[in-house]
């Protein structure tokens, strides 16, 4: 396997965890939007205790530890998955194909 197909491997998985922040920001954006005008229970509603830490959890974006946590699920994932697939991962070396190197 050659650094290009390496570097394209890397691409996707970026591109897989940037989908999966963005769809994150959306959902919980889109969560805010449809209960800001519900119908309040008082001081214990669950609401507004999950509105409070979807507001949390979009102000954490800009320090990283929701990317940082975000990118640890799909990483962890797509490690789980591939596992049975390391061979072909693997880039071949001389040494792990036995070739000599005769001068």
């Amino acid at each position: 396997m050659s650094s290009f197909e390496i570097t394209k491997a890397k691409r996707i998985v970026a591109g897989i965890m940037c989908l999966m922040i963005l769809l994150i920001m959306l959902s919980v954006s889109y969560y805010i939007a449809s209960e800001v005008h519900h119908d309040c229970e008082g001081e214990d509603c669950p609401i507004c205790a999950f509105i409070h830490q979807c507001e949390t959890i979009l102000s954490q974006f800009g320090d990283g530890t929701v990317l940082l946590y975000a990118s640890m699920v799909p990483v962890f994932f797509i490690l789980i998955l591939t596992l049975p697939f390391e061979d072909v991962f693997r880039p071949g070396t001389p040494v792990l194909l036995k070739d000599r190197l005769n001068n």
